[in-house]
């Protein structure tokens, strides 16, 4: 056998070799089952149904319009009602939940 094919039959070995050890290792490292936590989430605060809200539009009275805002944030200690004007129109003006931007 000469040197050059003795290099070449080494080098075949040697990928062969690899190709196994790669195999393997894919083997190992397949995705694992997620784990399962340790502490359950907390389950989601019931939402109030639909029908229980009163049906309000932009031309409702203002005082059913906040009324409606404290019974979707009742309980918030956090949100509160902001009145606003539109700097754009300067008519447009509405109350709705301030936001850490400001």
């Amino acid at each position: 056998m000469s040197e050059k094919s003795f290099e070449e039959e080494s080098l075949r070995r040697e990928v062969e070799h690899l190709r196994r050890e790669n195999e393997e290792l894919r083997r190992r490292l397949a995705p694992a089952p997620p784990p399962t936590p340790d502490i359950l989430p907390e389950p989601p605060l019931p939402l109030l149904p639909s029908d229980s809200l009163p049906q309000l539009t932009a031309t409702s009275p203002p005082k059913d319009k906040i009324s409606l805002f404290r019974t979707l944030f009742k309980g918030r200690k956090d949100v509160y009602p902001a009145y606003w004007v539109s700097q754009a129109t300067g008519t447009q003006k509405g109350y709705s939940p301030p936001v850490a931007a400001g």
